[in-house]
């Protein structure tokens, strides 16, 4: 088994470092914009974007409108879905 080394959060995406910003991925199964997925979408929107760039997915479950996928892309945030048929796919795990 690897070793994962995580570097302290001070230094990524530090203008001192030169790093870029670290990568936060909100991936939530939903199928609607209700308190969880309100608080993900505000956490999303408060994170310093000097170092954290966020990013919210969510399972597309056979439909063709996902509304928190909506939502985060009406804040401005990068949003995707995996097309999935059902709310657990074991395709969806390739």
């Amino acid at each position: 088994m690897g070793t994962t080394i995580l570097e302290p959060a001070a230094e990524i995406g530090s203008p001192r470092t030169g790093r870029a910003p670290g990568i936060v991925c909100h991936l939530i199964a939903s199928n609607f914009v209700g308190g969880p997925e309100k608080q993900i979408l505000e956490h999303c929107r408060r994170l310093d974007a000097g170092r954290w760039r966020a990013v919210v997915g969510t399972f597309r479950e056979g439909r063709d409108a996902v509304p928190v996928l909506d939502a985060a892309r009406k804040h401005g945030l990068p949003a995707f879905a995996i097309d999935t048929r059902l709310p657990w796919s074991p395709d969806a795990a390739r």
